[in-house]
């Protein structure tokens, strides 16, 4: 016979119940091998080494201020975002009142805060995203870190979070799988689900189903699921502009048309940008390109053809029989824009080098005639302007990628353009000076040169870089798993540039820190031990140029021990 042994560090063997987690949300931590009672929510976040905090579904938060929130999972009535964040803008309308960062950190007022970088100063402390970080944060007394990301559940309004089973979907998907109209919870009276909100979109209370779903009028008790994509997948139609999208391990990719860029290729690049119409023609964008309407006297893509558009020029002979007629140039061929259409000699895009004397000649087999003609071409008077340099003073652009430095130039004739850096020559010219790759060794200041024969003109730009260093944003946690079990593991880092991850593992029984068997996905992040076989210490470090971080979760490890009874 044989008995199981659970194996586990000293002293942890009974955990403490009670404690209090989260008190956003008023939860209680428990002991990790229990379950949280129905009606309760689930976390691994606000409690010690093998807890879960377990928090009501529809509890109200309070935090330092004014304003009213509803806890996870309650149906979001008023304006903004109160309870949970949205993951398409980062949390930057998040209206809350949630107060408590990662680690049981209490927030500080803004108002107290002075910080140069972030101009917000709100007389509250409660959680905001004024600066496009990855979630709502704030200010703490900490000393390891001087902010902290909230604690703070995700919105699911246009798709459904499969981990929560669309118990916190709030949107407004009110139609089945198979085209049905929801009916209004408050019209059914039913004995499975204590739910009767005024309205008729797609829930999931309590975690009932798999999914989010809602009565119809198929029958009384008769519900569907919903037509509510899942987050994080190709289904939810992220990619905008008719961009393709490309899924690989739950990551999914926007593979953008001409015209667009960006993550959700939601970004249409303006041709007009770079003001490409010369002579005061006017640009008008269009999808993946322009068009100029150019001024009287100006053709061409750009408008930079000066003159009149066409000139026809008629010959006309008589003879017996008919004689022919042919145009040329003296002394010259025909130029590109110079041709004969019958008996008319058509000059298109007219310029100053048309000008000239041209013959009409006209023959038979009797003989030939020609006939002389001087066309003049007047040039339209144009004051000769000095160049003039528009630009910025300073340009900051992420380490290690693209900088774009652009000088803004006017006169007539059209400058040359020339750069220098660091007043040595730079070997460039153009309005726009591309840097390919910001280090170290390109930052500085550049130099951008016009020149006209009516004088010159210079700019100076300082070219800088900024950085992140790596923030770890989903650590691992903690696992309790038979041996022989295989486990996932995920370590999430913010940083610029992107952090690479690695993992090692210190077993509690042997000195080493080498991984068991593993297997890593998404560049490292998502780790996989298989087969596990010991307990241990796990970390993950993100490193990146400009600094590390690390974090840690044991696994343990649940040994079957074998003892042999004799008789």
């Amino acid at each position: 016979m044989f008995f199981c042994l659970g194996v586990y560090l000293a002293g942890l063997v009974a955990i403490a119940q009670g404690t209090v987690c989260s008190t956003s949300y008023k939860g209680a931590c428990i002991d990790i091998l229990s379950t949280c009672p129905s009606g309760y929510v689930q976390s691994y976040s606000h409690c010690g080494f093998l807890e879960l905090c377990c928090y009501p579904l529809h509890s109200t938060s309070t935090g330092t201020g004014t304003g009213t929130g509803t806890g996870p999972g309650s149906h979001q009535t008023s304006s903004g975002d109160n309870y949970c964040y949205n993951r398409h803008n980062n949390g930057s309308t998040y209206a809350g009142t949630v107060n408590s960062a990662e680690g049981r950190h209490t927030c500080l007022n803004w108002k107290t805060v002075a910080s140069p970088y972030i101009p917000y100063h709100e007389n509250h402390n409660f959680c905001r995203n004024p600066n496009g970080f990855p979630q709502p944060w704030c200010y703490t007394n900490s000393t390891n870190y001087k902010f902290y990301y909230c604690d703070i559940p995700v919105c699911d309004t246009g798709c459904y979070n499969r981990n929560s089973s669309g118990s916190k979907y709030n949107g407004t998907i009110s139609t089945t799988m198979s085209g049905r109209t929801c009916l209004n919870w408050k019209s059914v009276n039913s004995p499975f689900v204590s739910f009767h909100e005024n309205h008729n979109f797609c829930r999931n209370p309590n975690s009932f189903l798999m999914k989010p779903w809602c009565y119809t009028d198929a029958d009384r008790y008769r519900f569907e699921f919903c037509n509510v994509p899942l987050c994080g997948t190709c289904s939810e139609h992220l990619c905008q502009h008719g961009s393709t999208c490309v899924e690989d391990h739950g990551k999914f990719t926007c593979i953008c048309n001409p015209g667009f860029l960006g993550a959700q290729c939601n970004i249409d690049i303006d041709g007009c940008a770079s003001d490409p119409c010369r002579y005061g023609g006017v640009c008008h964008d269009k999808v993946n390109s322009y068009i100029c309407v150019c001024p009287s006297g100006f053709t061409g893509v750009n408008c930079e053809n000066e003159g009149t558009p066409l000139a026809e020029i008629s010959c006309f002979a008589e003879g017996i029989p008919p004689p022919d007629i042919k145009w040329r140039a003296v002394n010259a061929n025909l130029q590109g824009n110079t041709k004969q259409i019958a008996h008319y000699l058509i000059i298109q895009n007219v310029t100053v080098a048309d000008g000239g004397y041209y013959m009409c000649i006209a023959t038979n087999r009797v003989g030939t005639d020609i006939k002389a003609v001087h066309i003049h071409v007047i040039a339209k008077h144009t004051l000769h302007v000095a160049p003039v340099i528009t630009a910025p003073s300073e340009v900051t652009v992420f380490y290690y990628t693209e900088a774009k430095l652009v000088c803004n130039v006017t006169g007539y004739p059209t400058p040359a353009v020339k750069w220098l850096y660091n007043h040595e020559e730079y070997n460039a010219t153009g309005n726009t000076l591309i840097i390919s790759t910001v280090t170290n060794a390109t930052i500085g200041l550049y130099t951008c040169i016009a020149t006209n024969d009516a004088g010159t003109s210079q700019a100076n730009i300082i070219l800088k870089f900024t950085y992140d260093a790596p923030t770890i944003v989903s650590p691992p946690l903690p696992s309790i798993s038979q041996s022989g079990e295989s486990h996932n593991y995920t370590c999430l880092s913010t940083g610029h540039p992107l952090p690479i991850i690695t993992w090692k593992f210190n077993s509690f029984f042997h000195q080493s820190s080498n991984l068991p068997r593993h297997v890593k996905f998404v560049n490292g992040t998502i780790l996989q031990l298989i087969n596990i076989q010991e307990s241990g210490l796990l970390s993950c470090t993100a490193t990146n140029e400009f600094g590390t971080e690390s974090a840690s979760a044991h696994v343990i490890v649940e040994q079957c021990m074998f003892y042999l009874i004799s008789s």
